[in-house]
């Protein structure tokens, strides 16, 4: 279970570059390969980092956490997740409809 010293200990820089090299590791490719507009150029792992918009951090009872970001019309509307946890950091991402 979180504690509010566990919390308070994580290094909010860190989570956010762990959260976006993930969110480029597992959605890059599927964007690039699958979700590009006929006028829109490949991206580059920068590019994508820099239309993610982190919007809400959800802490659930069973010590998981969602990081939600706006979709930077990165997926046609759709949001991105990267789900994880404070001992394994991000585990895995999905863009939900």
């Amino acid at each position: 279970m979180y504690t509010k010293s566990s919390i308070q200990r994580v290094d909010q820089g860190a989570w956010k570059r762990k959260v976006d090299d993930f969110a480029v590791e597992k959605l890059l490719s599927f964007k690039n390969e699958d979700w590009l507009r006929e006028d829109e150029v490949e991206l580059t792992p920068e590019d994508f980092k820099d239309r993610l918009e982190l919007t809400s951090i959800i802490f659930t009872g069973n010590e998981s956490l969602a990081f939600s970001h706006d979709h930077g019309d990165l997926f046609s509307g759709h949001s991105i997740q990267i789900i994880g946890n404070l001992k394994d950091g991000p585990t895995d991402a999905d863009v939900p409809c």
